[in-house]
């Protein structure tokens, strides 16, 4: 019988490329190789120690220093266009030139996904782990099934270029959102929404009902679409509950919109000119069909000085963010989604349902409490967000084009590290 033979490992310690511990087993074993009696013997006797070292071969194998399977470690500062978390560890990245990648242990190390396609990509959007989309800027729509091993053309771009595309929805390997965004990312011209519902076979093109201007498309994991105007005049609120198939009317308009849970939405009610009427909100749990009205409270307004706002984050907890008309450097925050707001900051972006960040004195302040205090931070950023593991990712300025500078934190904003 002829025995295991470990071909190009190394001694007991860390992998010389990717630096990964190695068990102290494989040492053990791979010394024992050279007499075939031993091995024998030391994988029945060590059976355990025996299948460590097997594991400790398949990890120098996926390391991707050897090349031996193809990999390729993206190097120290490549800029990528796009990057979204799954879990705590993984996560997928875009860039230029058809550049997709990924990391497995929280962004220290990222590896190039095989892809043909040469377009820059600026948008990806993974369901899970396995089910991931990502977009190029000609709006170009890949699909992977199984972690970015093979991927799937699923819409062929046309070359041309129109704002920035952006993947915003997708729940299953069938229903995909792509939107070009226009106005600073809040309204979506009525010919740039593009929905598929099988896959890609089809992409249909969605438009407003009752109107040719712009319109705002969200989305709720049950799959309705809904949409309302703005700013401006109240515009009717309008529904899909088939992806865009068709739409109904609901009975009620507003200024202001958002969504928590898979079938209740908020909206506030306006005032009708009428100085003695306060805004009122209106709660729905099935699908948008029935609404619950109650009156609508902002700490620090007179009932006849009720301001229009506008929604700027909502969550599934019924936290949420709102800007009023004026003054108009003011932020308004609600715990019940939108019966009752209090004041919270000036001139600040919320990040979640607690969390903002703002500029001031030259530095960058953070609060992870609504706004009751805050502390200064070292600013390494334009933009943040949560990732879904609940981490705070921050990215730079886009550098000459080339894409961004990631960095992650897991202590909210107390320290940082650069993902590339």
């Amino acid at each position: 019988m002829t025995p295991p033979v470990f071909a190009g490992a190394a001694s007991a310690g860390s992998c010389r490329h990717c630096r990964r511990k190695l068990p102290r087993q494989y040492g053990l074993i791979f010394s024992m190789t050279t007499n075939a009696r031993g091995v024998l013997q030391a994988a029945r006797w060590h059976r355990r120690e025996f299948l460590l070292a097997l594991g400790a071969v398949g990890a120098l194998a996926g390391c991707g220093g050897g090349g031996g399977d193809g990999v390729e470690l993206l190097p120290a500062g490549t800029k990528l266009l796009d990057l979204k978390f799954v879990d705590a560890q993984t996560a997928y990245g875009v860039g230029k030139e058809g550049l997709i990648a990924r990391t497995d242990d929280g962004g220290q190390t990222w590896r190039r996904l095989p892809s043909e396609s040469t377009t820059d990509m600026i948008s990806v959007l993974p369901v899970n782990r396995q089910l991931v989309f990502v977009c190029g800027v000609d709006e170009t729509v890949l699909r992977t099934l199984d972690g970015g091993a093979r991927w799937q053309t699923i819409r062929q771009g046309d070359g041309t270029v129109f704002g920035t595309p952006a993947l915003v929805f997708a729940t299953d390997a069938e229903h995909v959102a792509l939107r070009a965004e226009g106005g600073g990312g809040r309204w979506v011209y009525p010919d740039r929404l593009k929905i598929t519902v099988d896959g890609g076979r089809e992409w249909k093109v969605m438009s407003r009902p009752d109107s040719i201007i712009p319109w705002a498309p969200r989305f709720t994991p049950s799959g309705f679409l809904f949409s309302l105007y703005g700013p401006g005049e109240a515009q009717a609120l309008w529904v899909s509950d088939d992806f865009g198939g068709s739409f109904r009317q609901t009975p009620l308009s507003g200024v202001a919109v958002g969504s928590f849970g898979d079938h209740g939405i908020w909206v506030q009610i306006p005032a009708g000119g009428a100085a003695d009427q306060p805004g009122r909100v209106a709660v729905s749990q099935d699908a948008f069909r029935t609404w619950t009205e109650a009156p609508m409270q902002i700490d620090g307004f007179a009932v006849d000085a009720q301001p229009r706002i506008w929604m700027t984050f909502l969550d599934a907890a019924g936290l949420g963010w709102a800007r009023p008309a004026w003054p108009d450097n003011g932020l308004l925050h609600t715990t019940d989604g939108g019966r009752r707001w209090t004041a919270a900051a000036v001139a600040a972006a919320p990040i979640d349902g607690r969390t903002l960040v703002m500029a001031r004195d030259g530095a960058q302040w953070l609060s992870t409490d609504a706004g009751a205090t805050w502390r200064p931070f070292d600013g390494v950023s334009s933009r943040f967000e949560r990732d879904a593991a609940g981490a705070l990712l921050a990215r730079s300025w886009l550098l000459e084009g080339a894409g961004y500078s990631w960095q992650r934190s897991t202590d909210d904003g107390r320290t940082w590290r650069t993902l590339l």
